[in-house]
């Protein structure tokens, strides 16, 4: 990026920091990308106010962070804000022919003030403001075209003698660059030439940086810095100096007491000490969001911001911990170890070493890292056995000396390797399907063989003082091993697990502490009982751990301090004089959970200098690195509301008003809070408890959550309250605000007032009540009497009534029983007619064929004259009068209702309806009616269609309907 006439310094100090910086690795890096805090893209100025939040100087206003929160405040015309600088809470900002603050007001709304409106129009045209200083005369806002000091009351305008580019404030002193007469002094609102100041006329000057109290340094884009010594400036000679020349100065900012932090254009951030001795260069490649770097600050922690062309950045440079990660491309990190000079890293691509002054030092590039020879895949484990380094490996087990490496034994993959106790010309090796042996001849370590008698996975091996092979298995339990004499063949083997005293089988390790053979379960650490053949709980040692379950990893370092991995995350017990130990765990915050679980590893390189195996490479631990993790720092609530009645306060209302107490209405009784910890490391990690006093007993448990809500509280005065705890471990006072709900209006004091009226006119009527219940009483008595006689009279009518229906009913059993006979004679009566017709009918068959078979004219004349009697006999007419005679008699309606209902029904219709409701089948009515059972067919066909049934309906159904 070109640097052009608008591009902006911004540098500021606060409070100075005794902290170190380290050269080695990468600090954490936090990326605040322009879609995260949804703003402009340039960030030109950051600064702190006294509630630790946040404030950055951003294309689109001002830009609060809280921790968790950002927001945006714009000044009145929506210009570009280019300053900023926090005094108390109160925030000066200054934008395009705009200057003022913004600041809370007793409603907690921040609120903008404009200050540039208090001067005259012709003083108004100022064009950017481009730095604010806080001095014990006033607050200084400088622009191109003037400066302006406020002192509380007025604004007094200095004009420049050509053309202003920056100010800076240095060791309380105020030095403004002036186009045309270099570098000058301003001080009672007056502008003074410094001693060879025109030194600088035609250079632009981009920071200025504190030497001691009489000496400073001047930082130009190209030509570096020079320090100033009183009288007169002189290049200054120094490493970092001529990177600056390259790489373009653009801002700087003094680290505590001891560094200086330098902002580039080209290539990110360079860090040295006052010396110019470079300790560390952060650029886009080790992870910064862009190069350029608008704007530096030192936050309370000791956190350095960066404002980027594009975004925001956080790196955590006052933390003993850096990395070795992506930038380095080696992998994820499973064991380290130091032979001399060299570094060597285990990793999951292979084994890599590095020059152990390359490691340390900034300059060293990616390429650091030299892959060893033929060890290029899973690497479990590095062994310095008298001063040889093994390196147990997928592919088995390698002897490794500088970049080369030499294969022992490649029969099956190796976990680890263990020295057997009084013998030192052999060595077990624990291999993926059991044990291995190796024997040292003419200096030179072979395989021997594969140890027969165990073939179980052997990844965790150790001998105890006694000889014993102990074995762990992840799944299985813990093998006692006993070798023969030649360590050739297993004698003995006895697995153990929740039977011998193990919580279970599962996750048991086996480690060596002091000559002592320590197992760590899911439930603390175990010993071996000898005499009882059983494990019982390592007491002394579990207390050292605070009795913390699920230790996974334990190893001693040289200085007697046992470190360990507790749930993937890591602690040491540092040993102190006396003998005791103290539990260290919050300088490891920054690597929980990023290491590899079931192989953690912790790797002492010397007593100043710890590697952690994680995820993607290594974390480096500066042992002697002191930094003060308990800090105090802020939980804030950040608003207030209901979800039906919107916002009710801001949470800084409180900070200003510590007597106010909101009332809510009760139907709006549902209450949410939002809250934020102004903690900015490992800002992703903090956690929240929050109590609501007058509602919940105890504290909530810690919380990764910024919100909560209460829905149906009851009237009455509550306090909530909520407390933060920073990435390690350590709490901050609670924050805490006031509010009442009202009780609902059945609960008020009027209502109370209503309550002892309806009281007292209850007791009225329950007097009146009683009072007339007694007349009632009297009077109902005489009516009792009276019911009595009213009674009995019932009584006796009912029982009258009683006998009359039983009269009725045997009447109706009668009627009913005449009903069945006479039903039961219709039956017969016309089953009778059925069969004397068909008797007269074979009559007249046998006399028709007789008829035919017969020549003599007078029997013939005979037997016309007999069928013609039969068939007067089975007069269909007669015999129907008889039977609606008798079905009259017990179904008398039908054939008046059947009528009515269908009136165009003749006769021979109705008898069909009639035989047919009596349910008589074809063959029957056919004989009846003196016609053939087809002609019955065609008759109910006829009868259908008369009736307009459609072809679903049924006929007898319909019939006896009827």
């Amino acid at each position: 990026m070109r640097v052009i006439f608008f591009i902006i310094f911004y540098c500021f100090t606060l409070n100075l920091y005794s902290f170190e910086i380290k050269t080695s690795g990468i600090p954490s890096i936090h990326n605040y990308k322009r879609l995260d805090y949804d703003a402009g893209n340039q960030n030109w100025g950051i600064t702190q106010t006294e509630n630790h939040h946040l404030y950055f100087a951003n294309n689109s206003g001002l830009l609060e962070f809280d921790g968790t929160h950002w927001e945006l405040y714009a000044v009145p015309n929506g210009t570009v804000i280019r300053a900023v600088m926090a005094e108390g809470n109160r925030v000066y900002v200054g934008a395009f022919a705009e200057f003022g603050y913004f600041e809370y007001n007793s409603e907690g709304e921040f609120i903008y003030h404009s200050l540039s409106k208090n001067l005259n129009k012709s003083e108004q045209d100022f064009d950017h403001i481009w730095n604010i200083h806080k001095t014990p005369g006033g607050i200084i806002f400088q622009s191109f075209y003037g400066i302006f000091n406020y002192n509380g009351d007025t604004i007094k305008v200095t004009k420049p003698k050509s053309k202003f580019h920056f100010s800076y404030n240095v060791n309380g002193i105020i030095y403004v660059y002036d186009e045309l007469n270099g570098l000058m002094v301003f001080n009672n609102n007056q502008l003074q030439y410094l001693s060879d100041g025109d030194f600088f006329k035609g250079t632009e000057i981009w920071s200025l940086l504190p030497i001691s109290d009489g000496e400073f340094m001047v930082g130009t884009a190209f030509k570096g810095f020079y320090k100033y010594d009183g009288l007169s400036f002189s290049p200054w000679e120094a490493e970092v100096n001529d990177i600056l020349k390259r790489d373009q100065l653009y801002c700087g900012t003094l680290l505590g007491e001891n560094y200086y932090a330098f902002g580039t254009v080209q290539n990110g951030l360079l860090i040295s000490d006052k010396e110019g001795r470079v300790l560390n260069q952060i650029n886009r490649d080790k992870g910064l969001q862009n190069n350029t770097i608008l704007s530096q600050f030192n936050d309370r922690e000791g956190n350095l911001w960066l404002g980027l062309d594009n975004g925001i950045d956080l790196l955590e440079i006052n933390s003993p911990i850096s990395f070795f990660q992506e930038y380095y491309d080696i992998g994820t990190g499973y064991d380290a170890i130091r032979i001399g000079e060299d570094l060597y890293l285990g990793t999951n691509q292979g084994l890599f070493t590095a020059k152990w002054d390359d490691f340390l030092d900034y300059k060293s590039s990616s390429k650091i890292f030299t892959p060893v020879y033929n060890t290029r895949g899973q690497v479990w484990k590095l062994d310095n056995i008298d001063g040889e380094l093994f390196c147990c490996h997928n592919n088995g087990l390698f002897l490794v000396s500088g970049i080369n490496s030499s294969q022992i034994a490649n029969n099956d993959g190796c976990w680890c390797v263990r020295k057997v106790p009084e013998n030192p010309d052999y060595m077990i090796a624990g291999n993926y399907g059991g044990l291995s042996l190796l024997r040292k001849t003419n200096g030179t370590w072979k395989f021997v063989q594969k140890i027969s008698g165990f073939k179980e996975s052997s990844r965790m091996i150790e001998f105890d003082h006694k000889g014993r092979l102990w074995v762990s298995h992840g799944f299985i339990g813990v093998f006692k091993i006993k070798l023969n004499n030649t360590l050739e063949e297993v004698e003995e083997v006895v697995l153990y697990g929740k039977e011998q005293g193990f919580p279970s089988n599962l996750s048991i390790n086996v480690f060596k502490i002091d000559d002592e053979i320590v197992f760590t379960t899911e439930n603390g650490i175990f010993k071996y009982d000898e005499n009882n053949d059983r494990f019982v709980p390592y007491s002394e040692l579990n207390e050292k751990l605070q009795n913390q379950l699920q230790i996974s990893y334990l190893k001693l370092d040289n200085e007697n301090n046992i470190w360990y991995s507790r749930d993937n995350k890591f602690g040491v017990l540092r040993q102190l004089e006396d003998g005791n130990y103290s539990n260290i765990t919050a300088p490891f915050a920054k690597i929980n959970g990023l290491a590899i679980q079931g192989f953690e590893s912790v790797s002492e390189i010397d007593k100043s200098n710890i590697l952690f195996g994680i995820e993607d490479g290594f974390a480096h631990y500066s042992v002697n690195f002191e930094k003060d993790y308990g800090k105090k720092f802020l939980a804030h609530i950040k608003t207030m509301g209901t979800s039906r009645e919107g916002f009710i306060v801001n949470g800084e209302k409180y900070a200003i008003d510590k007597n106010y107490l909101p009332e809510i209405k009760n139907r709006y009784n549902d209450v949410w809070f939002e809250f934020s910890s102004t903690y900015f490391e490992g800002a992703e990690h903090s956690l929240f408890s929050y109590k609501l006093e007058g509602y919940d007993l105890e504290w909530s448990n810690w919380l990764p959550t910024t919100y909560k809500e209460y829905t149906n509280l009851p009237g009455g005065e509550y306090t909530f309250k909520v407390k933060a705890k920073n990435t390690f471990g350590f709490e901050s006072e609670p924050s805490m605000v006031s509010f009442i709900i009202l009780s609902p209006w059945y609960k008020t004091n009027v209502a109370f007032m209503c309550y002892a009226m309806l009281i007292m006119l209850l007791l009225l009527l329950t007097y009146w009540y009683y009072k007339r219940s007694i007349e009632k009483s009297k009077q109902k008595e005489k009516e009792r009497q009276q019911a009595k006689f009213k009674d009995r009279e019932n009584e006796l009518k009912q029982a009258a009534l009683l006998a009359e229906k039983e009269t009725i009913r045997h009447r109706n059993e009668k009627l009913r029983a005449t009903m069945k006979f006479r039903e039961k004679e219709l039956a017969n009566s016309t089953m009778g007619i059925i069969q004397k017709n068909k008797f007269m009918a074979l009559v007249k068959s046998d006399l028709q064929k007789i008829n035919m078979d017969t020549s003599n004219p007078s029997v013939k004349s005979r037997i016309k004259t007999l069928v013609k009697r039969i068939d007067k006999d089975i007069d269909n007419e007669k015999q129907w009068k008889v039977f609606e005679v008798h079905f009259e008699q017990v179904h008398e309606e039908f054939l008046k209702r059947l009528q009515q209902s269908y009136p165009n029904l003749g006769p021979k219709d109705l008898k069909l309806c009639a035989y047919i409701r009596m349910n008589m089948s074809s063959k029957e009515i056919a004989s009846l009616m003196n016609i053939s059972v087809r002609g019955v067919e065609i008759s109910r066909y006829r009868l259908r269609k008369k009736m307009e049934l459609n072809r679903s309906a049924n006929l007898s159904e319909l019939l006896m309907k009827i």
